[in-house]
């Protein structure tokens, strides 16, 4: 009994051994692909260069982005800090391509932040293909002031591999580099081709948007014509034909009382009615017809409504505006459902553009304001955290620097 358990025992050991073996053969095996084999093993040909002809949504596999999102973990161990590893990368893009940085306005510490904020979403959104095509969506809005190239952002794919492999060595692994090389081809060609197509939905926007506001200044300028107008004509009147206006005035009373006799409300007149003829006037009044007359903070996004709309394709500035905005609307005490602000904004735009109106103005209007959405969503709610730290920092100073301001 002791002779054959020791048997089965050599047997498996030895049946172990071989797997083992074989398992070390296959990952030397995978480890000896090219970044190439491995992108052509999963199908995704098209990723190996930039292709900004297209912009859909794209399956990673799950081998590929285990490996991406483990590198992205491993160098964050590696380095201990988001800033660490923001500047390190920052030095070796600009190092590589020093006329990048003319591109970017903010100080290297910001301008790094930004980079790893943006390569930390794009890690973590690769595995769903619906939340990665709505983060790069939004990344490439953002850059839509950025003249992004196939070029530039080859050399923006290959400054981050090269940081990568040189802080984590052999632990940067060929699945994790074909992976990254696969994300970051498929983010830049967005971004090329967001700025390319997505210019003609920022004219349709601006030029539309002129065509309202001069419709409004036409139509104040001819009602104070009218006005004044009808003063000059009243004077001539009184002195001209003094009986007329009585014998109208004759005229007009039997009728009025005939009215009131019969409890039948007066149709009022062109003046009493008031047509909405500028965007603010519209919408307020599809706002109450629509059954949103008690959402009153639309009056506030109306104030800085203008600004946005002819800063589209300026992400920095409208990022501003919306946060001016948010600390705004912190004051509202009521309930504020920003989808409603889009569906009375594009029934007010077809009322004042009946002509020019159609699909593309849909698409273009609706893109808009889920960008401004987005922006304002991400900050409400915050300023209230926001003034606590502001009333620590200030009651944390002593009184010579106080003096000192």
């Amino acid at each position: 009994m002791s002779s054959e358990g020791s048997e089965e025992e050599w047997s498996n050991s030895n049946s172990r051994s071989e797997a083992e073996g074989s398992e070390v053969e296959q990952s030397e095996g995978q480890e000896a692909q090219s970044v190439e084999q491995i992108i052509s093993t999963y199908k995704l040909d098209h990723l190996i260069e930039l292709n900004d002809s297209s912009f859909e949504k794209t399956q990673f596999p799950k081998d590929l982005v285990k490996a991406v999102q483990a590198a992205w973990n491993d160098w964050t161990h590696e380095i201990g800090s988001r800033e660490a590893r923001g500047e390190a990368f920052y030095t070796a893009l600009f190092d590589a391509a020093p006329s990048l940085q003319l591109m970017f306005k903010n100080p290297k510490a910001v301008t790094a932040m930004r980079f790893m904020e943006g390569l930390t979403g794009l890690v973590n959104a690769m595995g769903d293909a619906t939340t990665l095509f709505k983060e790069v969506e939004s990344l490439g809005f953002r850059h839509l002031e950025i003249d992004v190239t196939s070029i530039r952002a080859g050399f923006f794919r290959e400054a981050l591999l090269d940081t990568m492999e040189d802080q984590l060595g052999s632990e940067f692994t060929m699945y994790a580099k074909a992976g990254f090389h696969c994300l970051l081809n498929y983010a830049g060609a967005a971004f090329c081709y967001i700025r390319r197509e997505y210019a003609s939905r920022i004219n349709c926007i601006l030029r539309s948007w002129n065509v309202v506001q001069k419709s409004a200044m036409e139509a104040a300028l001819l009602e104070g014509d009218e006005e004044g107008g009808e003063g000059e004509d009243g004077e001539t009147g009184e002195k001209e034909a003094p009986k007329e206006a009585e014998a109208s005035n004759a005229v007009e009373k039997p009728t009025q009382t005939t009215a009131t006799q019969g409890d039948e409300e007066a149709v009022p007149t062109e003046k009493e009615m008031k047509v909405p003829t500028t965007f603010n006037e519209m919408l307020l009044f599809n706002a109450s017809v629509m059954g949103y007359g008690a959402s009153t903070w639309m009056s506030i996004v109306l104030v800085q409504f203008d600004v946005m709309v002819r800063n589209v394709a300026n992400f920095t500035r409208l990022q501003e505006e919306c946060g001016v905005m948010s600390l705004v609307l912190a004051k509202y005490k009521g309930k504020i459902l920003l989808s409603e602000f889009k569906a009375v904004t594009l029934a007010s735009l077809r009322s004042l553009l009946p002509q020019d109106w159609d699909g593309e103005h849909e698409v273009a209007w609706g893109w808009l304001w889920e960008n401004i959405e987005g922006l304002l969503s991400s900050m409400l709610g915050k300023s209230a955290m926001q003034e606590k730290a502001l009333e620590r920092f200030l009651t944390g100073l002593s009184d010579e620097v106080f003096v000192c301001r």
